[in-house]
C-alpha cells in the first residue's frame, strides 16, 4: 500500500510550508529542503510530480494493496537530497532518523520515533525510478525557477517609474534645504542652482542604469543555474540532432575541424593563439558568436555537477543506474538553484543565501 503524500495536519511537529529552515548554515541540503518545501505548497505542482513517482514506483498494479510501502514524497525528498548534496546512502540513511528538519520536510512528526528507512529500502525506491521521470520532475522544478524569477523582475515597472523621475526636469525645483543652513551661504541664489544643476547631472547619470535594468531581455535559464534538459544519445542520434557544437581551444586542429564540420551545422572549435583567434572571430557568424558566449556557462554547470552533485564518478552500476545517476544529479542541482532563490528572495543577507565559491 502506498500514499502520495499527507496534507493531515499533525500536533507534532508544523505543516511542511511551514518548517522554519536555518538560513544561517551554508550547507548545501538548506536551499534542497528550502525548494522541496516551495514544491509542496504548489499543490498543481506536487500531485504532477506524485503522478509521475506513482507510475514508475506501481505500475500496472494498485497502491491500495499490499503492505505498506514509502510514501511517493518521502522518495522525492531523499532521492532529492541523495545527490542533491553527494551523498551515500548511508548519510542518506542517517539523515532521514536524525535530521530534524529533513524529517520535518519529509512529513515526519516528533512521534513517529519508528519511522526509519534502511538504506537498502531508500535504494530500492528510489531505482524504481526511471530516468525519463526524474527528467520530467526537473523540468517541472526549472520551470517554477522561471516562474520564480519572472516574479523578481516586477520590479521592472518601478524602474521605469523611477527612471521618468530621473529624467523630469529640475530647471525650477528648488533643494530641501533649510532656511538656516542657506542664511551660511552669501550668494544664495547661485547655490539654488548649482545644487539644481548638480542634481540634474546626477539623474541623467543614473538613467543608462535603469534603463539597463527595464530593457535588459531575459536569457537562458542555466544563466542562473538551472540545468533544462539532457540525455544521453548514440553517436547515430548525434550525428541527426546535435546542431551547435562548442569546444575549447586546445581541441583545434585542421582535420578535426573538417571533419566535424561534416557532421555538425554549427561548428565553434575556436583556434589557439591571440593573432589567430582575432582573425577567427572577426570572421565569425552569429551562431559562432552565441556557441561561444554560451561555453562558460555549460562549463560552470559542469563544475557545479562535479563539485557539488556527485559527477566526478558515477556510483551507481549499470546503464540505466548511470542515465539515472546523471537524472538525479541534475535534478539535485535545479533544487539547490530554486532554494537558493527562495533564500535570497526571503533573507537576502543570509548565510545560506550566499555562494560558497568564494569561501571555498
Amino acid at each position: 500500500m502506498r500514499k502520495s503524500y499527507s496534507t493531515q495536519l499533525r500536533l507534532d511537529s508544523p505543516p511542511i510550508d511551514q518548517v522554519e529552515l536555518n538560513f544561517g548554515c551554508r550547507d548545501s541540503i538548506v536551499p534542497v529542503l528550502r525548494s522541496l518545501q516551495h514544491v509542496y505548497s504548489k499543490p498543481d505542482v506536487t500531485e504532477k510530480i506524485m503522478k509521475l513517482i506513482g507510475q514508475d514506483i506501481n505500475g500496472d498494479s494498485s497502491a491500495k494493496l499490499g503492505r505498506e510501502g514509502m510514501d511517493y514524497w518521502h522518495i522525492l525528498v531523499l532521492a532529492s537530497v541523495r545527490l542533491g548534496c553527494n551523498y551515500t546512502y548511508d548519510q542518506v540513511q542517517d539523515l532521514s532518523e536524525n535530521h530534524a528538519k529533513l524529517r520535518a520536510i519529509m512529513g515526519i512528526g516528533s512521534w513517529d520515533e519508528h519511522t526509519e528507512f534502511t538504506w537498502q529500502t531508500i535504494r530500492d525506491n528510489v531505482c524504481r525510478l526511471k530516468p525519463e521521470t526524474i527528467d520530467q520532475i526537473s523540468r517541472l522544478i526549472v520551470a517554477e525557477g522561471q516562474m520564480r524569477e519572472a516574479i523578481v523582475t516586477r520590479d521592472r515597472s518601478h524602474r521605469r517609474k523611477k527612471g521618468t523621475e530621473l529624467c523630469r526636469p529640475t530647471e525650477g525645483a528648488v533643494p530641501r534645504t533649510s532656511a538656516k543652513s542657506l542664511d551660511d551661504y552669501a550668494a544664495c541664489p547661485r547655490v539654488v542652482r548649482h545644487a539644481v544643476a548638480a542634481e540634474r547631472d546626477h539623474r541623467r547619470h543614473l538613467w543608462p542604469q535603469h534603463a539597463a535594468g527595464i530593457h535588459r531581455p531575459h536569457r537562458a535559464c542555466h544563466q542562473h543555474g538551472h540545468t533544462p534538459y539532457h540525455r544521453r544519445r548514440d553517436r547515430t542520434e548525434q550525428r541527426q540532432i546535435v546542431q551547435r557544437l562548442s569546444f575549447d581551444r586546445g581541441f583545434h586542429s585542421p582535420d578535426n575541424h573538417d571533419e566535424l564540420a561534416e557532421i555538425i551545422p554549427n561548428l565553434c572549435l575556436p583556434k589557439p593563439g591571440a593573432k589567430q583567434s582575432k582573425v577567427q572571430l572577426a570572421n565569425a557568424d552569429e551562431e559562432f558568436l552565441a556557441a561561444q558566449q554560451n561555453h562558460p556557462g555549460v562549463e560552470s554547470a559542469i563544475g557545479a555537477l562535479q563539485s557539488g552533485n556527485g559527477m566526478k564518478r558515477c556510483r551507481d552500476r549499470s546503464e540505466i543506474g548511470f542515465e539515472r545517476y546523471v537524472s538525479l544529479a541534475i535534478l539535485g542541482r535545479n533544487l539547490h538553484t530554486l532554494g537558493r532563490m527562495l533564500i535570497a528572495a526571503q533573507a537576502p543577507d543570509s548565510e545560506a543565501a550566499a555562494t560558497r565559491r568564494k569561501a571555498a
